[in-house]
């Protein structure tokens, strides 16, 4: 059976945007499917960060998928390429993915020490590629948080097949009011129908 791990972001829980949406989607293809809540949202620390994935996720194997926004992107990664040899996950799905410093400064009053503690945990490009066998990154050009460089940088360096959304900002629910994300099913399912 596949299973099926949605990673929130920075500020967020299982019950914001379309995470609720996709479990139900998935769910009615047969998947597993577990939004996890990653611990301190507003205060997220990439140490604690992996540690949750890992307690929640254990083992991956080719039947074990992602679906990560922002910087649980950034944390899907990191967990990732830190997988014993051998073990690899069959797919996941970045939304909005936070790789690459920002141009501008944040807003939040922690952004600079947060940013600081993520900066010290490098993604690396082999490391995740030994352990995922395929990656779709979905991108908006209007996103006013995480810069289109992003898409770039997950096509050429990390190797991802690139979707490009319009209007749809950072894909959060209450401020850009995605509720549903399509193509982020349907990238899932892409991602299991191939062998």
């Amino acid at each position: 059976m596949n299973r099926v791990f949605i990673v929130h972001g920075w500020a967020s829980s299982p019950e914001d945007a379309w995470f609720p949406w996709l479990k139900i989607e998935l769910e009615k293809n047969g998947c597993l499917v577990e939004v996890l809540s990653l611990p301190e949202p507003k205060r997220p620390a990439p140490d604690a960060w992996i540690a949750a994935i890992q307690d929640a996720v254990g083992t991956v194997d080719v039947d074990t998928y992602f679906v990560s926004h922002s910087l649980g992107c950034r944390a899907t990664a990191l967990f990732l390429q830190s997988r014993a040899e051998g073990e690899v996950a069959g797919g996941a799905v970045f939304v909005a993915g936070s790789f690459l410093p920002p141009k501008a400064p944040h807003p939040h009053p922690l952004a600079e020490e947060v940013r600081a503690k993520w900066k010290e945990h490098s993604v690396e490009p082999e490391g995740l590629a030994a352990h995922l066998k395929r990656l779709i990154a979905i991108y908006c050009e209007d996103d006013p948080w995480v810069s289109f460089e992003n898409a770039a940088f997950s096509k050429n360096i990390l190797g991802a097949t690139l979707i490009v959304e319009t209007g749809k900002g950072h894909f959060r629910g209450k401020h850009d009011g995605i509720l549903e994300l399509p193509s982020a099913r349907d990238a899932v399912e892409s991602l299991m129908c191939k062998d």
